[in-house]
C-alpha cells in the first residue's frame, strides 16, 4: 500500500465545535453516483473543504459552505446533504481525526466527544461516508 499523500494544510480541528458537515452528492440521470464528491466541514465558524483524488487527501480553507446545483446539459445534479444534522453532530466537539491510506484510496475518520465516528472513504475515486 502506498503511503498517504496529503495536499494542502490539514486543519487543526481538535476540540472545536461542529457547526456543519455538508456533502455534495453527484447524481446522474437521477441515480446516486458519488455520495460525497466533496465534504465541507465547519468547526467554530471556520470552513474547510475535504476531497479526495485517487488516494490523495485534499484540504482547502473556504469562506462558506456549498450550494446545491444542477447541470441539465449533463443530466446531472449536485445536491447538498447536511450530514452533521442527520447524525446529531451539530454543536458536538471533535475529539480528533485520523487520515490513513486504504486499499484503492484513502480515508479520513472524524471522532467526536459524544463517541460518534464519521468516516469518509475514497476507493477507486468514489467517495462515500459511513458511521464507524
Amino acid at each position: 500500500m502506498e503511503p498517504l499523500e496529503v495536499n494542502g494544510d490539514a486543519p487543526r480541528l481538535t476540540g472545536l465545535r461542529c457547526d456543519a458537515i455538508l456533502c455534495v452528492e453527484y447524481r446522474h440521470a437521477g441515480r446516486l453516483v458519488e455520495p460525497a464528491s466533496t465534504a465541507h466541514l465547519c468547526f467554530d465558524g471556520g470552513w474547510h473543504r475535504l476531497y479526495f483524488d485517487f488516494g490523495i487527501v485534499f484540504w482547502r480553507p473556504e469562506e462558506r459552505g456549498p450550494q446545491s446545483f444542477d447541470a441539465p446539459e449533463l443530466d446531472s445534479s449536485y445536491p447538498v446533504v447536511d450530514v452533521a444534522a442527520l447524525r446529531g453532530l451539530l454543536g458536538v466537539r471533535l475529539s480528533h481525526y485520523e487520515m490513513a491510506p486504504i486499499e484503492g484510496g484513502a480515508r479520513v475518520t472524524l471522532a467526536f466527544e459524544n463517541g460518534h465516528h464519521l468516516t469518509f472513504s475514497s476507493v477507486d475515486d468514489i467517495t462515500s461516508y459511513h458511521d464507524a
